[in-house]
């Protein structure tokens, strides 16, 4: 979900925090059965939310190779336009609605262990 961006240990123990949060066990208590299908619907929102903000990423990365490096615009306001839209897509809080269907599947299919 995760390997993309930096943090890693960041990420990693956030994402932790959020099951154990869900189903009320605390580290390092093992998680139960009875709680598989709470993990896989946090999975699939962090899922949700971990690939819009890579979307959201690659394009404030293309547009800045675009337009401040190789057309040599103005780089403050160009920056000042992607962190609108950045501020904007997080206000609006628009995720992908549709997941890959080899995750979806997976996701079904761990949902179904119970």
């Amino acid at each position: 979900m995760t390997q993309n961006f930096r943090f890693r240990d960041a990420w990693n123990n956030a994402i932790w925090y959020a099951l154990r949060e869900v189903t009320g066990i605390p580290s390092p208590n093992p998680f139960e059965v009875r709680y598989i299908p709470a993990i896989a619907e946090e999975c699939e929102r962090i899922w949700q939310v971990t690939q819009h903000l890579q979307e959201l990423i690659v394009e404030a990365e293309k547009t800045v190779i675009k337009r401040i490096v190789r057309k040599r615009e103005d780089a403050n306001f160009v920056l000042k336009q992607i962190e609108d839209i950045l501020a904007s897509e997080s206000s609006k809080n628009q995720l992908t609605n549709s997941l890959w269907k080899c995750h979806k599947a997976k996701l079904i299919d761990f949902e179904k262990r119970t």
